[in-house]
């Protein structure tokens, strides 16, 4: 009897184990090129490895991923930008993301008298149980 409750703890256990999934540390930094007046968002998000993941940062911003799984430690991901700082969503742009899990990479738009600078960096996080089972 002692060892089906073994058994099954350890069945439990390792199907409640959380899997890897993507950290993303987000600062976008957006300057009026006329006024040289600017804003800064940062954050972190973490997603699964594949699939789209979006979320509204701060009210200035809305973010999107388009993530593929990771190959020899790095992940490629499309990153979408739209800017809601004047109440309406502008979108700003996209660009496609290569990068080694641990390191980070710049992403630059320059749309309608403002620029965005993004900086992305990445590290791998422990998914939640509900979330990994998805």
């Amino acid at each position: 009897m002692k060892i089906i409750i073994g058994l099954s703890l350890l069945l439990i256990a390792s199907l409640s184990h959380a899997s890897d999934g993507l950290v993303v540390q987000l600062t976008i930094t957006g300057e009026e090129l006329s006024t040289k007046a600017t804003d800064r968002y940062i954050n972190s998000l973490l997603m699964r490895f594949e699939g789209t993941t979006e979320a509204e940062a701060g009210g200035l911003y809305k973010v999107k991923f388009q993530v593929e799984p990771p190959k020899e430690g790095v992940v490629d991901f499309v990153f979408t930008l739209t800017d809601l700082s004047s109440g309406n969503p502008y979108y700003v742009g996209a660009a496609p993301v290569s990068v080694e899990i641990g390191k980070s990479d710049i992403v630059e738009f320059e749309k309608d008298g403002r620029s965005y600078n993004v900086v992305l960096d990445t590290s791998y996080g422990k998914l939640p149980v509900q979330a990994s089972a998805q």
